[in-house]
């Protein structure tokens, strides 16, 4: 046990530096990225943040539900589902326990101290140990009937997600499922081409529902500028950005003046910009269209 304490503490050790080296930065990005007050921590009620573990955890249980409604009808059908209560094992129970239980406890407790509601999908990793639990703890002693029927269940449940899936990616029309990123990234290149004469864009920031696209679809593949939020970024180069330049998004004109002075803590103090606006449209199979907007700004490259 003390040698794996002492091999665990080395590996870790480089991180736990960095993190010293980079004022937490990647503590300050998770806080920043959960759903929250605005105004800081210590503005959220106390009832409120007691709620936020609560919240967390219902969305976890609603995530766990078909699974549970599966393995309820394949125990009830083998007709042979039992408790786990054996004395013998408590180690293992405990293990079992610790590894699907206590992390979503500790991501959901992360709202009452931080002050921030934790977005439930952050916990839908930690889930992925609820057939180990079920199957522990609520053992089936499967025959070769049972095990059959238990084979063409899970068969049929992947079937049915599957074309769920399919059916509603070709009828809704929500940008975060069907973001028509090549239109928008061949209008960008051709507004940053038009602004830059012709430069390779090299940076994006800002709102990560916009900015990542570029990274994965963009034939440049700029490289994607994490969100600051007042901290220095530890991982880019900042006389690179100045001087190659960056495009910046956001969800409303507020947060990108905002995003802009605390990501580009190169340009002057009195640096004025007028956000533009961008509208796209998604139109789905049955001909039902809506229409997004974002808005966004150029930092000019400056070679000087």
């Amino acid at each position: 046990m003390y040698l794996a304490i002492l091999t665990g503490t080395i590996i870790i050790l480089p991180h736990i530096i960095w993190l010293f080296k980079n004022e937490f930065f990647s503590f300050a990005y998770m806080s920043s990225q959960a759903v929250g007050s605005a105004d800081g921590a210590e503005s959220v009620p106390l009832l409120r943040r007691l709620f936020f573990p609560l919240k967390f955890s219902f969305d976890q249980i609603f995530s766990i539900l078909p699974c549970a409604f599966v393995y309820a009808i394949i125990g009830l059908q083998a007709k042979n589902i039992s408790i786990n209560k054996t004395t013998n094992d408590i180690q293992d129970k405990c293990f079992i326990f610790f590894i699907t239980v206590i992390p979503i406890l500790t991501q959901g407790l992360m709202g009452t101290f931080t002050g921030n509601l934790v977005h439930g999908i952050w916990g839908s990793i930690m889930i992925s140990f609820t057939g180990l639990f079920f199957f522990y703890f609520l053992p089936i002693k499967f025959n070769e009937k049972s095990f059959s029927f238990f084979v063409k269940c899970i068969s049929i449940c992947m079937i049915l997600w599957l074309s769920i899936i399919i059916i509603f990616s070709q009828l809704q029309a929500k940008y975060k499922v069907s973001y028509p990123y090549q239109t928008i990234h061949q209008d960008f290149d051709k507004i940053w081409a038009n602004k830059t004469n012709n430069a390779p864009l090299k940076y994006v920031t800002g709102n990560i529902a916009f900015s990542s696209p570029f990274r994965i679809y963009d034939k440049n593949r700029p490289t994607l500028i994490l969100e600051t939020f007042g901290h220095k970024n530890p991982w880019v180069d900042y006389d690179d950005i100045q001087k190659s330049g960056a495009i910046a998004f956001e969800i409303n004109p507020n947060l990108l003046i905002k995003l802009v002075k605390e990501t580009f803590i190169f340009l002057p103090e009195d640096y004025k910009f007028v956000p533009q606006k961008y509208t796209y449209k998604i139109t789905n199979k049955l001909g039902k269209s809506r229409e997004y907007e974002f808005y966004y700004t150029i930092i000019l490259p400056n070679n000087d």
